[in-house]
């Protein structure tokens, strides 16, 4: 029934000229898409999938309508456009991926070329060309897959495992979620521990869902025309850190990203980026660090006069058909979730 009315909602959205609408709005502003993962189609019902994960296809159809409804500019005019004054054409998308996987430059960027689409590659530099999961997604993983009938939590205590597809998915996501809400030194020290009471086995399919670029892989992408930025280096949530780790990973990771590239790394983008996730401390950290740009999550649209370490993106799930993807490309689905919790803190209070 959700399900239902999710679709309904956003076909209402698209059908009604409401995201027409609210894209005949995009002037003097940017719209930036945050992906993650591209797999390819054979994967889509995979257990494992998360909403973090778009397929072949339905990336190509979400290319198809940024090429006809926007127009792709890239970091560097971005940039230019937020520094320097430079005008842009109305309705200016800049796309972009966070974390570093593989599957990014064999499935999205062959078809971000053919479509003549600039991007941006947010790379978490501890991961690449290493083999490794990234924390969070280990923590739903083995979370998913824990053997036994009760889990520890990070607190010490247990709790029931639960039977069945759904309820596990949903178990696992609510560890995880957990998870994102602690100390970065408690989460290191619950993923050792339950390293230590389980191995973890996955499947051939974790190649395509879950690894990372080394960093040949990443000149490639740079030889390739597309940017590349940078996601702290642990992908640690930047509220949840020590001011020392911060600085460690704002500036290590774009020094590594500047050694190994041999180009200027000016982008960056908190990890996870809601708004609990990010604070005013945060943001002066990653100016000091020498960033020009930085980018949160929270569904909305960059403005002239947004503060540039506290930029909006807006996030695409998957599987999002193209009427949801209208819909929160065009910033209508943004929009009404700040309407709703008007009453609460938001992104704009954040922001402004």
């Amino acid at each position: 029934m959700i399900g239902i009315c999710k679709s309904s909602y956003f076909e209402v959205a698209d059908l009604s000229g409401l995201n027409a609408a609210n894209r005949d709005l995009l002037r003097d502003s940017v719209v930036a898409l945050v992906y993650h993962g591209v797999i390819a189609d054979r994967y889509a019902s995979h257990p494992l999938r998360s909403c973090n994960m778009v397929t072949v296809t339905e990336f190509r159809r979400h290319l198809v309508e940024i090429a006809r409804l926007f127009n792709p500019i890239s970091m560097d005019d971005f940039r230019a456009w937020l520094g320097n004054g430079r005008q842009l054409p109305p309705k200016a998308v800049l796309v972009t991926f966070d974390d570093g996987y593989q599957n990014n430059l064999v499935h999205a960027a062959p078809l971000l070329k053919e479509m003549g689409i600039p991007a941006t590659f947010f790379i978490s530099t501890g991961y690449i060309g290493r083999d490794r999961f990234l924390w969070p997604t280990e923590v739903f993983c083995r979370s998913y897959y824990w053997p036994d009938k009760r889990m520890p939590l990070p607190d010490g205590k247990e709790i029931n495992v639960p039977n069945g597809y759904c309820a596990r998915i949903a178990f696992a996501a609510n560890v995880e979620n957990a998870c994102k809400q602690l100390p970065s030194e408690v989460c290191v020290e619950y993923l050792a521990r339950l390293r230590g009471e389980c191995a973890l086995v996955l499947d051939e399919a974790a190649s395509e869902l879950f690894k990372f670029l080394n960093w040949d892989e990443v000149r490639e992408l740079g030889d390739r025309g597309f940017a590349v930025g940078s996601h702290t280096v642990e992908h640690l949530i930047v509220s949840h850190v020590e001011p020392a780790r911060l600085e460690y990973e704002l500036r290590a990771s774009k020094a590594t990203i500047e050694n190994e590239l041999g180009s200027e790394c000016f982008s960056f983008a908190y990890p996870n980026g809601n708004v609990d996730d990010v604070t005013p401390a945060a943001a002066q950290a990653a100016s000091d660090a020498g960033y020009d740009v930085a980018f949160c999550v929270m569904d909305g649209i960059c403005r002239r006069s947004s503060n540039p370490m506290l930029l909006q993106r807006i996030w695409i799930p998957g599987p999002a058909g193209i009427c949801e993807f209208r819909t929160r490309a065009s910033g209508t689905h943004g929009k009404l979730k700040r309407w709703l919790r008007r009453d609460a803190r938001s992104s704009l209070d954040l922001v402004q």
